[in-house]
């Protein structure tokens, strides 16, 4: 009797892990309609460059992992509410199995994104957000691309990039506030243009200072 009670548990011990860990499922292409990437499909392989056309949601749960082929982005022309939590966090992370600064695109929002909108006391409401996000190993074109747009970029961890956030346009006026920006060439850089408020993010020193843009962090 305890031989069957400890083999069953254990076969319901294997089924919960299997569940829990799930199988990596490739995207890629246009999303059309409202979308959610849930934690239990995790991690996400994006084998074509994700486009979030302007009238669709991409939602991404807490905890998921997105992992990008080489050279390949996610690009936001409607809305990407990316919103993890501290004990939770998105990450969009190079598919390589050697990691280094440049193994995959971007995130870019372009200028039909949703720009974030905020409540009387400038908490987030609504539009486009990453929050409580990693975002590592992106490429020289700014591993975050604002392009005449406005996202919330808050409580990120923007690491090991080759430009860790870069914003251009001078319709560009997203919000960067309490992340954590580190061994990136560059943290980040502005266009003359641009609007960007940043607060009280952390840097520590870069690599080095990109010339492209007038402005860099």
């Amino acid at each position: 009797m305890r031989g069957l009670l400890a083999k069953t548990l254990f076969v319901c011990v294997l089924l919960l892990l299997a569940t829990m860990i799930g199988e990596a499922k490739d995207v890629g292409g246009p999303i059309v309609v409202d979308t959610t990437w849930t934690i239990a499909d995790s991690p996400f392989i994006v084998r074509r460059s994700v486009l979030v056309s302007q009238d669709a949601t991409l939602t991404i749960e807490p905890g998921v992992v997105v992992k990008f082929a080489p050279n390949l982005a996610l690009q936001v022309d409607g809305q990407l509410i990316a919103r993890g939590m501290e004990s939770q966090k998105i990450v969009f992370t190079s598919n390589e199995s050697s990691l280094s600064s440049g193994d995959w695109g971007y995130i870019q929002f372009s200028d039909t994104s949703f720009d974030a909108a905020y409540d009387e006391f400038e908490n987030y409401v609504s539009g486009c957000i990453l929050q409580y996000c990693v975002v590592e190993y992106g490429c020289n074109e700014g591993a975050v691309l604002v392009q005449d747009s406005s996202p919330y970029i808050d409580h990120c961890i923007i690491k090991d990039n080759v430009i860790g956030i870069r914003v251009i346009g001078s319709d560009a006026n997203p919000k960067i506030n309490e992340n954590s920006i580190y061994q990136n060439y560059t943290g980040i850089q502005l266009s003359e243009s641009s609007n960007a408020t940043i607060k009280e993010n952390r840097f520590t020193t870069e690599i080095s200072t990109a010339t492209e843009l007038p402005q860099s962090i």
